[in-house]
């Protein structure tokens, strides 16, 4: 808004002219100040960028063949292209430099094995210019390209897909019951155990509640190694499972805030196998704001029409929702043990 008084002031004082070159100094130094503060370190950056461009060091724990356009790398809350494709440089069969800015990825990776087109999902996180990353695949993370669409996408499910699969919430409640943890005498795995032990203490975490609660929100996020992304206003249901499963002794997934990251964390298994302590995945396309059209939870029972699965960041809590739809199935990896420090 003008400051009239402050303009008309200046007229009875200075008259017409004098008051009109007033105004278009001020405009002046406005732009000037514009042009310094954003716009020229704004170009300089793309010069910067043009000539000595961000690239990370994509080191793999084995030989890879890459198929033609075989990496690619989105931001998680952009939507997925089935084309799509980043720049990078084959140093060697183990070793490839892509270009891109420090920022949370998933990765694509498309090789050939045995004269066939393989595709293995994962999620990386580039903190720095120059970094160097290790990338392990495990042998059942690589699907053919048939197997990778019949899995859950990244992209959203078109309507008629959502008609047919997606998830429906039958019930929400942030508080447990003694039948709750007698569960966890029934589960013989030790791995599956601690996942579901280290999400049922966390059920009523609130959001909006005590002190307490949000510095245990922040504990959740500080458990995701690397994200330096600022957390206000930011979905935490990934920062919650990253944090369960590392104080159930297992490594999260790179770019764990992001649901997507999770697809192809741990072990697969049959749709129709529900154990408590595993995670399970629903398409949820009926809400457009979340950007990974994913709801994932650990699994703490089947019920007669529903699964009742301990999630975070529902209605602002930690949650047990029992979720109505089809979904993908994943055990803990005894593999994929998290780094002791």
């Amino acid at each position: 808004m003008p400051d009239w008084k402050r303009i008309i002031s200046q007229l009875k004082r200075r008259g017409v002219l004098s008051t009109v070159i007033w105004i278009l100094s001020l405009l002046a130094i406005g732009v000037f100040d514009n042009l310094t503060a954003k716009i020229i370190p704004a170009i300089s950056q793309k010069i910067e960028n043009f000539y000595d461009p961000h690239t990370a060091n994509l080191s793999f724990d084995e030989p890879i063949v890459l198929a033609e356009r075989g990496l690619y790398l989105r931001k998680p809350s952009e939507e997925a292209d089935p084309e799509g494709y980043s720049r990078y440089d084959v140093v060697s069969e183990r070793s490839i430099v892509v270009y891109a800015e420090p920022d949370n990825y998933i990765m694509t990776v498309k090789r050939i094995n045995n004269g066939q087109v393989e595709i293995a999902r994962d999620a990386v996180g580039i903190q720095r210019r120059g970094e160097k990353i290790t990338v392990k695949f495990l042998p059942n993370d690589w699907k053919k390209p048939g197997e990778l669409a019949r899995d859950l996408p990244a992209a959203p499910p078109t309507q008629s897909q959502a008609a047919a699969t997606d998830m429906v919430v039958a019930s929400t409640r942030w508080v447990t019951t003694a039948d709750d943890f007698a569960i966890l005498s029934s589960i013989s795995d030790k791995g599956a155990r601690e996942l579901l032990g280290a999400a049922l203490i966390e059920v009523g975490v609130d959001e909006n509640g005590t002190q307490q609660d949000k510095d245990r929100i922040s504990d959740y996020w500080r458990s995701v190694a690397g994200w330096n992304t600022p957390t206000e206003g930011v979905p935490w249901g990934g920062a919650f499972l990253s944090w369960v499963v590392t104080h159930a002794g297992f490594e999260p997934p790179r770019a764990a805030p992001s649901f997507l990251a999770w697809q192809n964390w741990g072990v697969e298994l049959p749709q129709d196998d529900v154990r408590p302590g595993t995670l399970a995945i629903f398409r949820r396309a009926n809400l457009p704001e979340a950007s990974s059209r994913l709801l994932i939870g650990v699994v703490l029972r089947k019920q007669r029409d529903c699964i009742e699965i301990i999630t975070g960041n529902v209605a602002d809590h930690v949650a047990i929702s029992c979720i109505k739809g089809d979904r993908a199935l994943r055990a803990p990896d005894s593999r994929r043990v998290a780094k002791q420090s």
